[in-house]
């Protein structure tokens, strides 16, 4: 699911239907970070680091932030109007199309991807849809993940710490090569061995 709603937010080129999922996208987020508050000082209230007054004025001030983004993001959801629809022949799918063409037809890309938006957002699972620190959107499958690929994460160590970095990648090729294992092959494969 939230696989889809990386795909559309990196791929989606109509301005229109990017404009509307995106309000749509932003609010869940907001609604699941407060809901994420909610339970926080929740917790923290049962680990009896939060007085009942704290907890609840935690509570109140989260709901009083909820009423008008849930108000908000249902005056947009009132303009679609959506009927399910099945798909396929070896795997069934089901898909959102307009009930009135004529007046949603630019609404139709992100339809799905709303509708998956609203699910995620339910699950508590949204805020696991992430920007990498190269501008793609990604799913992460775990909370820790950060960054989209294996390529950003080097870059973002490299970032944190560049001469480290560079020392930490020295030392490991200067480890590499003076493995005995590594000079054999080099010098089986008709190249000098270096040494370290």
């Amino acid at each position: 699911m939230g696989n889809d709603v990386a795909f559309f937010l990196n791929e989606e080129k109509e301005e229109a239907a990017r404009a509307e999922v995106m309000e749509v996208f932003d609010l869940c987020r907001q609604l699941d970070g407060l809901q994420a508050e909610k339970a926080e000082a929740s917790a923290l209230f049962l680990k009896r680091r939060l007085s009942s007054h704290e907890a609840a004025t935690q509570t109140n001030k989260t709901n009083r932030e909820i009423r008008p983004a849930l108000k908000k993001l249902n005056a947009i959801l009132g303009k679609f109007e959506l009927v399910p629809q099945m798909d396929g022949f070896d795997s069934y799918t089901v898909f959102w199309k307009p009930a009135r063409t004529r007046s949603l037809e630019s609404w139709m890309p992100g339809a799905s991807v709303v509708t998956t938006i609203l699910e995620m957002t339910a699950a508590g699972t949204l805020r696991r849809v992430r920007q990498c620190l190269c501008g793609r959107w990604f799913f992460a499958h775990t909370d820790k993940k950060m960054v989209c690929s294996a390529a950003c994460r080097i870059r973002k160590f490299r970032a944190k710490d560049p001469d480290g970095f560079r020392k930490k990648c020295a030392k490991r090729m200067q480890k590499y090569r003076s493995d005995p294992d590594v000079m054999g092959r080099q010098k089986k494969n008709g190249r000098p061995a270096r040494k370290g």
